[in-house]
């Protein structure tokens, strides 16, 4: 379904500040492996010597992004929008509460609750409104064709294309953490059955320095992508949501109990997100 042009502004700025937090994280890795690397070989000889500096000052140029940047706060606060404006959106279109009276009064209190949550993320409508085009239409047909549906039409929308489609991406997303999860822990043991065999070999040539420093960033890297913690917050997203699935309802009344239900299970993850971050 399409969404207010807000939704994807916020999604458009929470990727950029998502890519921009990821790179600055995996220079700082490359430059710092690289510099341990060269330091323990050639650190002596004076045709490397300002290449080393280079490497040491651009890692920590890059680790300054990493500890006192905002992307990573501008990239949860960010989707925490973007998924806000999704889930109102939702509701309108299927003409639930708040959104059940007249059209034209539904539009403008749709306006009113969006404009609340942009204005509660310390102003962040201040940085998207160059961005808004208030000649659009700012409802998609789409969402309004939606809302002229029966209830039981409505229903099966949502299901289909809300419910349906939030379960598979936390399903695969849950998946896909699990199994990074353990390739990295399995990487991690190797690396430390290495620098365990260096240290008791104890041979110069051995770069003992760099499988430490691999050692380090890697933890970091894992700290950093929290493969462990999102897998687990995305299963259990999943059987939340499975827990709560209708195959039918009965009435208007029952559809707007099940999608606040259903509203409520997805907000639940960005929620704990938003919560980390403060």
């Amino acid at each position: 379904m399409n969404y207010p042009i807000e939704y994807k502004l916020a999604d458009e700025k929470s990727n950029e500040q998502q890519k921009d937090y990821i790179t600055s994280v995996k220079s700082m890795i490359i430059l710092q492996l690289i510099a341990t690397f060269f330091s323990q070989y050639w650190g002596e000889v004076d045709d490397y010597y300002y290449a080393l500096c280079f490497m040491n000052v651009g890692s920590i140029i890059f680790l300054c992004f990493y500890v006192f940047g905002k992307n990573y706060n501008r990239w949860i606060s960010s989707r925490a929008v973007a998924e806000a404006v999704k889930s109102l959106s939702w509701k309108f279109a299927m003409k639930v509460s708040p959104f059940n009276g007249l059209d034209s009064d539904d539009e403008k209190l749709l306006k009113e609750k969006i404009n609340e949550v942009l204005q509660e993320k310390n102003g962040y409508k201040e940085c998207i409104k160059d961005a808004l085009e208030p000649n659009d239409k700012y409802i998609p047909q789409e969402m309004m064709e939606c809302r002229k549906k029966n209830f039981s039409d409505r229903f099966l929308e949502y299901n289909k294309n809300r419910v349906a489609d939030q379960k598979e991406w936390y399903k695969n997303s849950a998946e896909e953490n699990k199994k990074k999860d353990g390739i990295f822990k399995g990487i991690l043991i190797v690396l430390m059955i290495i620098m365990f065999a260096f240290t008791v070999i104890h041979n110069s040539l051995f770069p003992l320095a760099t499988v430490v420093s691999m050692i380090f960033n890697l933890l970091l890297w894992m700290q950093i992508k929290k493969y462990s913690e999102l897998n687990k917050l995305y299963a259990y997203t999943t059987h939340s949501l499975s827990k709560e699935y209708k195959g039918c309802v009965s009435s208007s009344n029952e559809l707007a109990e099940y999608v606040q239900c259903m509203e409520d299970e997805f907000m639940k993850e960005h929620s704990q997100w938003l919560k980390y971050k403060n």
